[in-house]
């Protein structure tokens, strides 16, 4: 008999993924009042997982349930995502320069190809959104695969407990501030500097990418 339990998703499971998703890539907007209604409409459930999907987006912080006033969606706390660049300046600026030595061949080959589809698809392709989910997935590829070359599962660990804060902030920027372009170019100048395998040019571009990250987070927020 297998030792394997399969977890079978409740509605109120789904209905959390689907509203927290929304609210990462700003579908839900800081500050918008949400109805529990409507979204048990929108997801053609009954209103009970959706307070249980709300109650569990409240205890993140993604949510604040107001008495006589609703459920309306946090807005980025920017002292908290200036602290979470700090660290990320800490502990990416170490991944990369232990990555630079440890990641293979392949794995630099395919970052490289991916970064040109990414910029045939700039150039070719109009759809704005379409390029976000690019710069998105590449981004993504491009900070786990230094993590885990980095050879310290901590790193990772650490990182990902404040993705969906990461990656909401990371959209804001690129959606409302402006980051589209200096970030396809800071990606391209980690991803060259991990093709030469040179250390010093690693540290410094992450050094600049995170730094500029939390520079537009200062900018624009205060």
């Amino acid at each position: 008999m297998s030792d394997f339990v399969i977890e079978k998703q409740t509605a109120a499971d789904i209905v959390y993924g689907l509203i927290k998703k929304e609210i990462i890539e700003l579908n839900y907007k800081p500050g918008e009042k949400l109805s529990e209604q409507k979204i048990a409409e929108r997801y053609n459930v009954s209103r009970d997982p959706v307070r249980k999907a709300v109650s569990k987006l409240a205890l993140e912080g993604l949510l604040v349930s107001k008495p006589q006033f609703g459920t309306i969606v946090s807005e980025i706390s920017i002292p908290q995502a200036l602290d979470i660049c700090d660290i990320r300046l800490l502990l990416e600026v170490y991944a990369i320069e232990h990555a630079v030595q440890n990641m293979s061949d392949d794995e630099i080959y395919i970052l490289v190809k991916n970064y040109e589809r990414l910029e045939d698809i700039l150039k070719n392709i109009a759809d704005s959104e379409l390029q976000n989910q690019e710069i998105y997935s590449l981004d993504a590829q491009m900070h786990n695969a230094i993590y885990v070359a980095s050879g310290n599962s901590m790193v990772k660990s650490v990182i990902d407990a404040y993705a969906f804060i990461i990656k909401r902030v990371q959209i804001a920027n690129i959606k409302w501030h402006q980051r589209k372009d200096d970030t396809v170019k800071e990606m391209g100048m980690i991803i060259r500097a991990l093709q030469s395998r040179d250390t010093e040019k690693a540290v410094s571009a992450m050094r600049v990418h995170i730094g500029n990250i939390r520079l537009t987070v200062e900018k624009t927020y205060r």
